[in-house]
Order: C-alpha cells, then structure tokens, then sequence
C-alpha cells in the first residue's frame, strides 16, 4: 500500500469516525430534549397542582372564617332576642301586678299534692341546660 493509500484511509476512516460522533452527538442532544421537555411539562403538572391545592386550601380558610362570623352574629343576635323578649315578657306579665284581692279563704282545706304532676310535666319537657356566662349582661 502506498503512502496516499494510507492517507486516504486515514482520512475516510476520520471521516467515519466523524460522522458517527456526529450521530451520537444528535441522539445524545435529541434524547437530552426530550427528558428536558418531559422535565418539564411534570414540573408544570407539580406547580399547577400546588398552586391549585394552595388555592383551594385560601377559599376554605376563608369561608371557615366567613362562616365562623356569621355563625357568631347569628348567636349573638339570638342572645340578644331571646335577652328582649325575656325583658318584654318580665314588663308585661309581672307577678308583682297581679291583684292583691284574690281570695285566699279555704286554701287551708285544699287537699290536692302538686308534685306528681309537676314531675310528669318535668319528665316530657326533658332536660334543659341553661349556661351561664358571668361577662354577660343578661348572665348567659
């Protein structure tokens, strides 16, 4: 073989050589593209999905307050009916008013015992609780 022989298969075989770097270097950079794609089309998904659930978690904590205020208005201005309608009925039915001229004759003989009834009429009203709040005006 020949010196120019030689050098022409040097030369194809860099050629060759060169062409495959070439092609390894495409598939390479090719692959590299698409994992930075699909990189971040999930870091997308994550970040959306954040911000959606922090969205999401914002509205609830907002409507938990909106609905604890209400829910202290309501309370508040039932206390406050309940406080007038109670002060209305003491100002309208005071025992205080009642006529001093009913007759008391013959409530001595009056034989009839009242706790078997009151208790009857206990046990169907069942059991109320009454809570008292010392800070309170009207005491609850």
């Amino acid at each position: 073989m020949s010196n120019s022989n030689k050098q022409r298969y040097v030369i194809e075989g860099l050629a060759l050589g060169n062409d495959a770097n070439n092609k390894i270097a495409d598939v390479i950079a090719s692959r590299s593209a698409a994992m930075l794609e699909q990189n971040l089309q999930e870091n997308f998904e994550t970040i959306l999905e954040a911000k959606m659930s922090m969205a999401v978690q914002e509205t609830l904590n907002l409507h938990t307050q909106k609905t604890q205020v209400m829910a202290k208005k309501f309370l508040n201005s039932s206390k406050n009916q309940l406080a007038q309608n109670m002060v209305d009925t003491q100002q309208n039915h005071q025992l205080n008013s009642l006529s001093s001229n009913l007759s008391l004759e013959g409530l001595e003989d009056f034989e009839t015992d009242l706790l078997p009834e009151v208790s009857h009429l206990a046990d169907e009203s069942g059991a109320i609780t009454v809570e008292t709040n010392a800070e309170s005006v009207i005491g609850f």
